[in-house]
């Protein structure tokens, strides 16, 4: 899949109507090494206009995603989660590109009247994800669809590793997702470990509460409501 001359298209629009455009430049910069992820981890864009977020809301558009380290996942195909507040938006587009700004994978979620994490899985349709390389992968919340410039854009950055044969072992003997999830992000497997927690039917048990707490205070998202509180959008 190619985007750019979609975004040369976005790029020229706004400069013919005097708009400036879309932040995405960061989200296309070559992702920095493991460690140093940059702004673009969790970075917002600043639309033109008003966006379609409710200005009173304390709630914000967020990415599950590490702000100050790249996040890792084992997965061919893995899972990511946005939290989604209030607004007048009806679509979500998510987008995946490689190291070399090629797009992978786009997809569009209707998101009229909805508020909460959105789950978003790629398909077997998309193209499994290479190990040791890093993918930039963005949202975006369409406010107006016939002036994307006013979207609201936010991403993050993911890798895919080879868990280690010890690693897997312990994951096989593993008893419950819970116990799976702590051994993810024992070894850096943040996505893996934040999507076993986004789904656990042990919410209220305080080793749950400890590790999500330590997870997400890692990744510099300690604002991040509790996931069990919020409706999940996009099952």
């Amino acid at each position: 899949m190619n985007f750019s001359k979609t975004l040369t298209t976005l790029i020229i629009f706004s400069a013919l109507s005097g708009q400036a455009p879309i932040a995405l430049a960061s989200a296309f910069d070559p992702p920095p090494g493991q460690g140093e992820p940059g702004s673009t981890a969790g970075g917002a864009s600043r639309p033109s206009q008003p966006t379609c977020l409710g200005q009173s809301s304390t709630d914000t558009f967020t990415v599950l995603a590490p702000k100050t380290y790249l996040g890792l996942t084992a997965q061919a195909r893995p899972t990511f989660w946005i939290y989604l507040p209030s607004s007048r938006a009806k679509t979500l587009e998510f987008s995946l590109f490689d190291r070399q700004r090629k797009g992978i994978y786009q997809t569009k979620i209707a998101i009229d009247n909805k508020s909460g994490f959105v789950k978003i899985t790629l398909p077997e349709t998309a193209p499994a994800l290479d190990f040791n390389q890093s993918y930039n992968w963005t949202v975006a919340l369409v406010c107006n669809p016939k002036r994307r410039t006013e979207d609201s854009v936010i991403g993050g950055w993911i890798q895919r590793q080879t868990p280690t044969a010890e690693f897997q072992s312990k994951l096989t003997r593993a008893r419950t997702d819970l116990d799976r999830a702590n051994l993810y992000a024992q070894s850096q497997f943040w996505y893996d470990a934040i999507s076993l927690l986004m789904t656990s039917d042990q919410p209220n048990s305080e080793a749950f509460k400890q590790l999500w707490s330590s997870i997400i205070q890692t990744a510099g998202l300690e604002k991040l409501s509790d996931p069990h509180t919020q409706t999940i959008v996009n099952r």
